[in-house]
């Protein structure tokens, strides 16, 4: 094999290599943020967190669970997610019951690069544990 060949079939394998990097799907760097405690005891009660989204993301989700503490009792909470003006994007009520490990919440076509606030509040005066955890391309803190 001459120079010549051994040259252009160096050429030619770089051009294939960045042929097909190109074309490597780029995926979102999510993030697992918590966890964050729910333990209301009184109607009212409420906490949450803020999620921002990274430029490009319009999405994120919330693995959560939460129970009544004593038998019989079970816990009640909503979640209401804000924008930055305090204007209520969505809410969720899914009535009252134990939400068990595992269950989640997904937030889809919000405004990349935008804060979001996301707050829980208890519907009950029944003792109840739990937490969750944010999974977003972006940050989460209290």
């Amino acid at each position: 094999m001459s120079n010549y060949e051994i040259d252009s079939f160096v050429i030619f394998l770089g051009i294939i290599t960045m042929l097909f990097s190109s074309l490597t799907p780029v995926f979102a760097a999510e993030a697992r943020y918590g966890p964050f405690y729910i333990r209301p005891t009184d109607k009212g009660d409420y906490d949450g967190a803020y999620i921002h989204l990274s430029s490009g993301v319009d999405e994120f989700s919330v693995d959560y669970n939460y129970y009544g503490v004593h038998a019989g009792e079970k816990a009640h909470i909503t979640w209401t997610l804000y924008d930055s003006n305090g204007d209520v994007v969505e809410f969720r009520d899914y009535g009252e019951g134990d939400a068990e490990k595992g269950s989640s919440l997904g937030f889809y076509n919000l405004e990349p690069g935008t804060r979001y606030q996301l707050i829980w509040e208890s519907l009950t005066n029944n003792d109840t544990v739990g937490g969750f955890y944010v999974n977003v391309d972006g940050e989460a803190s209290k």
